[in-house]
């Protein structure tokens, strides 16, 4: 509970910088030179290693989501084993069923932003060769 408060609370914290830095980058004219300048490259380079440990650390609460999701699937199976009265089996069951479901979607968001910080490693190295 304390980990999905903490994951929503960076979450919007994101969200407002986000919205608060938007109107600033639209007045901005968008510039994309079609190479990377020698010092733009040594400021990607210095980014990888923080790039790659972000990827890490999003593998790893995938993998801690992906076994609590588990972990509650087996209880809900344990609970529709053990409940005697069919509305146990109902409501029981189901919120842990459901809580593994948000779980899987937290562990694949998570997924999905690994991959993401490993595209931007890796992209930047193929975009040395320009």
């Amino acid at each position: 509970m304390i980990e999905r408060l903490e994951c929503f609370a960076m979450s919007a914290t994101l969200v407002l910088g986000i919205g608060l830095a938007a109107p600033a980058l639209a007045t901005e004219a968008p510039s994309t030179p079609p190479c990377v300048s020698e010092t733009e490259s040594e400021s990607l380079d210095a980014l990888r290693p923080t790039l790659l440990i972000l990827a890490n650390d999003y593998d790893r609460k995938a993998a801690a989501y992906a076994s609590e999701a588990e972990r509650f699937r087996a209880w809900a199976s344990a609970e529709e084993l053990f409940t005697s009265g069919p509305s146990g089996k109902r409501s029981s069951a189901r919120a842990f069923q459901s809580h593994a479901t948000e779980l899987d979607h937290a562990a694949a968001e998570s997924r999905r932003l690994a991959a993401q910080y490993r595209r931007l490693v890796y992209s930047h190295a193929r975009s040395q060769g320009c």
